[in-house]
This record gives C-alpha cells, structure tokens and sequence, in this order.
C-alpha cells in the first residue's frame, strides 16, 4: 500500500513539472534562470530520491517481515490443518464407541430387566427362608435343651440279678432327664438322642460288663474278662430316635463286677468341655469324634483318615496324624492333577466331618527350572486364597523352597542359644548338675 501512494505522488508530481515547463515555455527564455531552475529541480529531485530509497529499504525490511510471519502462519495453518484430521479421526472412532456403547447399554438394560425379576424371585425366596428361619429359630428355642452326665460312686457287684445301674455322682444334668436315684433317663421330647457309657473292671477271674436298655429292650452288651487283676477299660456309645416318656437306663448282670474309685471310671453320658486355667466351658454331648486326650484318640483318628489317598499317579498325600501335606509334581505347567487333588481333599474332608484350618495351611512351590519365572494358580479352598510362603515348618523341619538346610539350622542355633543363656544364668546361682540336665 505503501509502494503504491508513493509512485502516485510521483506521478502528480511529474504532470506538475509539466505544467509548470509549459508555462514557463510560453514565456521568453533566461539560460541563467533555466539553469538554476534546472538544478534546484534535479536537487529536490535528488533529495525525494533519497527519501524514496529509504523508504524502500523499510518497506522492504516490512515485507521480510511480513513473509517470516505468512511462512509461520502457513506452518501454523498445515498443523492446524493436521491436528483437524486428527480430531475428525479421533471423533469418528468416539461416535463409532459411541454406538458400541449405546448397543451395550440397550443390552445392559435387557439385562438390568433379566436381573430385577430374577432378583425380585430371590427376594421372595428370600422372605420364605426368613420366614422357615423364624419357625425353627422358634422352634430350637422352645425345645428344651438335654444333656447329662453322671458316673458311679463306689464299686458294684457281683449281685444275684440283672440290676440297673444308679449313677449317683452327678456332673450335668440339664433339663432334668435323668433321675440320680433311679438311674434312669427319661426323654423330655422327642428327638435324637446320643449316648456314650465308660465301664471298668479289675476284679481277678470275674466278668465287668454293662448293657444299655430303652423300654426293657437291651440295645447292646459290652463285657470284658479279667485274669490278672489290672484295671480294664471299655466305652460304648449309641444314637437312639427317642419319644417322649422313653426311658434309657444301664444295668449290670447278674455275678459281675465293676470297680470304680476316686478316678470316676464309670461314666454314663460322658460330655466334653474344655478348661483353661480356672475358666470352664459348657459341656456339650458329642455325637462324632473322640474325647481330647484319650489313648485311643490317634488310634481311631488314623483309622478314620485311612481312606483319604491319592487319585493321582502324580500326585502325594503325606499324613501324620491331624498334619496332611499334598505334593504334586507340575510338568509342563500342567496343574490340572495337583489343583483336582486339592479339591479332592476338601470334599473327603466335608463328607466326612472333618474341618480345614485354612489359616494354618500354607502353600510352597519348589521350582527346579533355571528358565524365566513361572507364574502359578493360586490355591482356594472354600472361597480363600491359601497364603504362598517361601518356607514352611513340618513336623519339626523347616523346608524352604529352595531346599536348602539354612533356614532350619538358623532356627535350631537360634533356639540353642537361647538354652545356653538360660542354663549359664542358672549355673550361676549354683543349681544342682541334675536339675541343669533336666532344663
């Protein structure tokens, strides 16, 4: 714009000079005068020329200028540009999720129907199971509760007849079934019942032997026959559907003998409780099981797992006692044996009324591979995950998974250590070698 008010000034200012030399031409000439006009001419032509190159060159540092600035916006304008596509691209992929997402949605809300009326039915379920609950709640509550347990005060026998047997020590006697000067125990309700009875006999060359009865029927019998004069133990028990006004009671025959003392060795009913310290619980008739600390209770509780193997060529169940240890050899990252041996556990354990510590049992992995690190299942037993450790402790022995002996021979110096400190502070205070050993 500039460039072009200038060459219009020129242009005005040339018809100008032409003017003012035509005028001048009509007039007579003076060289003196033409020659000074001439130069003061070409001097205020010289001075605008001047004025017009600078005028130039800052129109030409202008135009520079404008052109690093209409390459930037031109630059400015292909990103632009570019960052259109992408978000015309990015829009296209939204609206087709979009539609993705109201498809789902349309479907959830199918199913979000599907679920309410599924949920409404379980509701209803749900308000008969509250309802049956109430009912036996009510019922468990009004039932009377049973449970007793008494055992004979002094030997007995032999006597001439069958006679019934009256345990006159009582221990429990909740809801008054059973009579102490009867010996009898009559069914307040009806219901299951179960009973357990302890003899004892020690009496050189006689029988000691019991017999349960229900209404004047013998259920059974249980005698032993002693010839060397030791005491001798045997224990019974039965589960007996019962009426109300049944009557149980224990009877002794005719020319046998039991002994008892201050030990209580005969007992009816035998109920376990458990005592720490002073503190006692409730006593409760078991039905399954046998009592803590009983000689025969490993005994019978091996005989009792004896059924629970393998089913697995590669797999191994361990078992000592109430500790059980699964091994099973995963090849080829196959877990399939090990995970369904576990899973067979569990459900021999529910059918045969037997309870997994889940909190005490631990899994250990033990990978022989020098490849990259495998990744294994985890293991769920009843709904939890089983804690995955690095070492574990069995019978004794603390087994890493790396087979290594470290661990346990840490733990071992360490416990010996700490019976060497105790026995150096009590040689100290001069305690007798024996009772040193005895530590």
């Amino acid at each position: 714009m500039k460039r072009t008010a200038v060459l219009t000034l020129l242009l005005l200012f040339t018809i100008s000079m032409q003017d003012a030399e035509t005028a001048e031409a009509s007039k007579p000439s003076d060289p003196l005068t033409d020659l000074k006009q001439l130069r003061d001419i070409v001097y205020k032509q010289g001075a605008m020329l001047v004025e017009l190159k600078t005028q130039i060159k800052h129109m030409e540092k202008d135009n520079e200028a404008l052109k690093t600035k209409l390459m930037k916006q031109m630059k400015q304008s292909k990103q632009t540009v570019t960052k259109m596509e992408t978000m015309n691209k990015y829009i296209s992929a939204q609206s087709a999720e979009l539609t993705v997402i109201r498809t789902a949605l349309a479907s959830s809300e199918g199913d979000v129907q599907k679920l309410k009326k599924e949920n409404a039915a379980l509701t209803k379920r749900l308000t008969v199971s509250e309802g049956i609950v109430k009912k036996l709640k009510k019922e468990v509550t009004e039932k009377p509760k049973v449970a007793f347990s008494a055992g004979l005060s002094a030997p007995v026998g032999p006597l001439n007849t069958l006679t019934i047997l009256i345990y006159t020590k009582v221990f429990t006697n909740i809801g008054e079934g059973y009579n102490p000067n009867t010996g009898v125990f009559t069914a307040p309700t009806t219901g299951v019942y179960y009973f357990r009875f302890t003899a004892c006999g020690s009496s050189n060359g006689h029988y000691s032997g019991v017999s349960l009865y229900r209404n004047q029927e013998r259920l059974t019998h249980l005698s032993e026959y002693n010839s060397d004069g030791y005491v001798r133990h045997f224990s019974g028990g039965l589960t007996l559907q019962l009426e109300k006004g049944d009557v149980v009671d224990m009877r002794i025959p005719s020319n046998y003998k039991l002994y008892d003392d201050s030990y209580k060795r005969n007992i009816f009913n035998r109920p376990q409780s458990v005592r720490v310290g002073n503190c006692a619980s409730s006593t409760l008739t078991l039905s399954t099981g046998a009592p803590q600390g009983c000689v025969l209770s490993p005994l019978l509780y091996s005989l009792h797992t004896y059924d629970c193997t393998a089913t697995s060529s590669s797999t191994i169940i361990v078992k000592f006692a109430d500790d059980t240890v699964i091994m099973g050899l995963i090849s080829d990252n196959n877990e399939r044996a090990y995970l369904k041996e576990i899973k067979h556990l569990e459900n021999w354990c529910q059918e045969n009324n037997l309870l997994l510590n889940i909190s005490k049992t631990k899994e250990l992995i033990v990978d022989c591979s020098k490849k990259q690190e495998r990744h294994y299942q985890p293991v769920r037993i009843s709904g939890t995950t089983v804690e995955r450790v690095d070492s574990f402790r069995f019978l004794g022995v603390h087994i890493s998974q790396d087979l290594s002996w470290s661990r346990h021979t840490n733990t071992l110096a360490k416990k010996a250590r700490q019976r060497l400190y105790h026995l150096r502070r009590l040689r100290d205070f001069r305690l007798p070698s024996k009772v040193l050993r005895n530590f």
